[in-house]
């Protein structure tokens, strides 16, 4: 018979939020993972294995130089 159809997917990443190493700066919250990938089709009669985990998704961590200079500017702002 033919090959049974492919395992599910592997689950997909899980998002790393790093916290900060330096004050000021901003971590945006980590995207998801990258979705598994499709099992491998199995032997004739069975299904395949499950596919490798996604990948993880990783924060960006910017440096809140513009954020403080929107700060500063909003402290010198008079009412």
């Amino acid at each position: 018979g033919a090959g049974g159809p492919g395992g599910q997917g592997g689950p997909g990443g899980r998002g790393i939020t790093p916290p900060p190493s330096r004050p000021g700066q901003y971590v945006s919250p980590a995207p998801s993972g990258s979705p598994g990938s499709q099992g491998p089709t199995g032997p004739a009669g069975l299904s395949g294995a499950s596919g490798q985990p996604g990948r993880p998704g990783v924060a960006r961590v910017t440096t809140g130089d513009v954020k403080a200079r929107f700060a500063s500017r909003r402290e010198v702002t008079p009412l």
